[in-house]
């Protein structure tokens, strides 16, 4: 109990840590002289001062990186990853940000320049779609970068979780077991893809650790935000939280229409606003991960399987049961372990 409260505090301090040197970043490349700096060594160009100012924020982050997702994992004895396989999944990281980050500022400049009015609406569409295409892709594309996928080839789980899923007619491209244990001993499993490319995906120590009733709870959880339309309302709010803070940067905002730091300048908004913003959305999110783990209750016919799920869960990934309410009020996106077990047996 100790342990798993010791990593969980060190890691939430590594996190405090460097969300205010990104925020500060942020800051001192939108409002002071380093930011104009910068431009004038890109050349006024604007993907090189892109491509600069996202290699700052990579090397303000590698030290984090490696002490909070090698370090300690190895301290921990929860890392199966040597230095080498670590550095290679943190660079194709890198890469995938680099490009997403570049489409982004190159992107976010090109309507301001067109349109200093209309600009925040332009770059809200295009975000939409960006998380359309991404959503897409994800599946077949990026995570086949970091693991490889297999179809499952345990019938009789296959068969529990399809049942499952027909009850609430769900069309599934396939259920594909990956290899999550080459860098990790936490399990995990999800549905990944939009529209035709949704999928299931389950990571190899889960299928090792656990039974096939309780990986079955675990997905009637997930289902449970299906029938809920819990993620359909979350993008929903999502999308409306990002236009209503982009017509409000826009409208209230200072902003530097004639500088590559105007970029930075929305960036700092926006990461206040998010930061204020989603103590909120963890309260809605923790109503939901209520209201999805009480349907697989119903649906499993007991609560059971979920807990001894949850109690798996916590030993491989030593997650705090039973955190401290104000921490788990403001950080915590699911209701903590201990939480959801004692209303699992209500």
């Amino acid at each position: 109990m100790e342990k798993s409260k010791e990593y969980n505090n060190i890691k939430l301090i590594i996190s405090i840590i460097s969300t205010i040197i990104n925020l500060v970043i942020i800051f001192i490349l939108g409002f002071s002289k380093i930011g104009i700096y910068i431009k004038n060594i890109s050349g006024n160009n604007i993907f090189y001062y892109g491509l600069i100012t996202i290699i700052i924020f990579f090397i303000s982050e590698i030290g984090f990186s490696y002490y909070s997702g090698y370090y300690l994992e190895k301290k921990n004895n929860l890392s199966n990853e040597n230095i080498k396989k670590w550095i290679i999944k943190t660079l194709k990281e890198f890469g995938i940000g680099l490009v997403i980050g570049e489409i982004l500022i190159v992107s976010l400049y090109f309507f301001i320049k067109i349109s200093k009015d209309r600009w925040w609406i332009y770059f809200y569409i295009f975000m939409m779609i960006i998380n359309i295409i991404l959503g897409v892709i994800a599946p077949t594309v990026i995570l086949p970068l970091f693991y490889k996928f297999k179809e499952l080839d345990n019938e009789n789980l296959k068969s529990k979780i399809l049942d499952l899923t027909s009850k609430v007619k769900v069309k599934l491209v396939g259920i594909y077991k990956f290899d999550l244990s080459k860098e990790t001993k936490k399990a995990n499993a999800a549905f990944t893809g939009l529209g035709k490319n949704k999928r299931i995906i389950i990571a190899d120590n889960l299928l090792n650790e656990f039974s096939d009733d309780e990986i079955v709870a675990v997905f009637a959880h997930e289902m449970g935000h299906f029938v809920k339309k819990h993620i359909l309302k979350q993008v929903v709010i999502s999308s409306v939280i990002m236009f209503i803070l982009l017509f409000l940067i826009n409208s209230y905002f200072y902003l530097d229409y004639n500088n590559f730091i105007v970029i930075y300048q929305v960036g700092f908004y926006f990461f206040i606003f998010q930061l204020f913003i989603s103590f909120l959305l963890n309260l809605y999110s923790r109503k939901n991960e209520k209201e999805a783990d009480l349907y697989a209750k119903e649906i499993m016919g007991t609560g059971e399987y979920l807990i001894e799920a949850l109690k798996k869960l916590s030993k491989q990934n030593l997650a705090d049961e039973n955190p401290n309410k104000i921490i788990e009020f403001l950080t915590y996106s699911h209701p903590s372990i201990g939480t959801r077990i004692n209303y699992l047996k209500e």
